[in-house]
């Protein structure tokens, strides 16, 4: 959703939380996904999906639903719902990173 105020707060936290940097930039630049795991790999494609293309595709759904199972697939699609809706309002808001932060999502 190319926010700059969403990224930059949350990047460090994925790198805490031990997210190789490799699947971060695979979403920063949005490359192919496929050199990471096959989880990580169907979670990003379901997000490309539905965000992107507003519909996801049979197999990429399929193979979301014997990964995670129907909760799983509710709460991950859910939880990127909620940042949608979050990076919606804070670009509506043009809202900027602090003076003092860096940057971490790259131009357009």
């Amino acid at each position: 959703m190319d926010c700059e105020y969403v990224w930059t707060a949350h990047e460090p936290a994925a790198q805490k939380t031990g997210l190789p940097q490799e699947v971060i930039d695979i979403v920063k630049y949005r490359k192919p996904v496929t050199a990471i795991g096959e989880k990580e790999a169907v979670i990003i494609q379901l997000g490309r999906d539905s965000i992107g293309k507003h519909k996801v595709g049979s197999d990429t759904f399929a193979r979301a639903l014997k990964l995670f199972e129907n909760r799983g697939v509710v709460n991950i699609v859910s939880l990127m719902g909620d940042y949608a809706a979050t990076t919606m309002l804070l670009n509506v808001a043009d809202q900027h990173i602090r003076p003092s932060d860096k940057a971490l999502l790259p131009l357009p």
